[in-house]
């Protein structure tokens, strides 16, 4: 993900004993002085193996904001999501979730 600030990573690993049902993963860039940024969030397992990109230098426009679950997504106990962006303290990212038990 290259040299890119303002990462964070949202891991199912705190509930290691259980999977996760993703509901919805929200974008908003609440920048409205240096306009549009990139994000890439990068999903990979209990190894760090990629699994896949959600984003991959998506472009968000200033006070816009992007949903990118059209269905839900399942995660594995310890996988976890890397979020990236261009530009650090801008850019919220929304993870709706469920526990499996």
């Amino acid at each position: 993900c290259g040299t890119n600030t303002g990462n964070f990573t949202w891991s199912s690993s705190k509930y290691s004993r259980f999977c996760n049902k993703i509901e919805s993963i929200k974008i908003v860039n609440q920048d409205s002085a240096y306009g549009n940024h990139a994000v890439t969030i990068v999903w990979t397992n209990s190894a760090n193996t990629l699994q896949g990109y959600l984003t991959k230098d998506l472009i968000l426009p200033a006070n816009s904001t992007v949903e990118l679950c059209e269905a839900p997504k399942y995660m594995n106990a310890g996988d976890k999501f890397d979020a990236y962006s261009s530009f650090t303290d801008v850019i919220s990212i929304l993870i709706s979730a469920k526990k499996i038990t």
